[in-house]
């Protein structure tokens, strides 16, 4: 099969997300599958390089988190990277992977996501510790905009995937 990921941030190991996909791409490549990524600023074997977006007031935040978001490129770089796809990994709720599955979704390509990016950790690092009603409204932001696109969504607790 040929894969492609679909991640902001791909190639380092200082959040769970990465370090998850990596060791994905590594295990299906020794199971005889292509993969391709499409990432923000990768120098990576996999890497198909995007320009990195910074979020006015809360790069710094983003960055604290160990995470880098990708600018949401013209939409021939999705068709180019996706052409001869049997599936596309889409993992986390960004502008650049909610782009990525509406060309996806287009080209008729399968497409599945992951849930890796909890509301908790957002409103934690916004001062906002465990407050229930801004927690509920990144869920909700989260599946409205993007995973109620998927039948299929890779959670990595059954915890999560309850709060789905």
């Amino acid at each position: 099969m040929k894969i492609v990921f679909v991640i902001d941030h791909f190639d380092s190991s200082n959040n769970g997300t990465s370090v998850t996909a990596r060791r994905l791409a590594e295990q299906l490549e020794g199971k005889g599958h292509s993969v391709k990524i499409l990432c923000a600023d990768s120098e990576d074997k996999y890497g198909e390089k995007i320009s990195a977006f910074r979020v006015p007031f809360f790069q710094n935040l983003i960055e604290q988190q160990g995470f880098r978001l990708a600018k949401v490129p013209d939409v021939s770089v999705y068709e180019d990277a996706f052409k001869g796809a049997d599936l596309i990994h889409l993992y986390v709720p960004s502008l650049f992977c909610r782009k990525g599955a509406m060309v996806a979704q287009d080209m008729g390509i399968p497409c599945i996501s992951s849930f890796h990016v909890m509301p908790q950790n957002v409103t934690y690092t916004l001062g906002l510790g465990t407050n229930k009603t801004a927690n509920e409204f990144l869920y909700q932001l989260f599946y409205r905009s993007f995973y109620k696109n998927f039948d299929y969504i890779h959670c990595p607790t059954q915890m999560t995937a309850n709060q789905l």
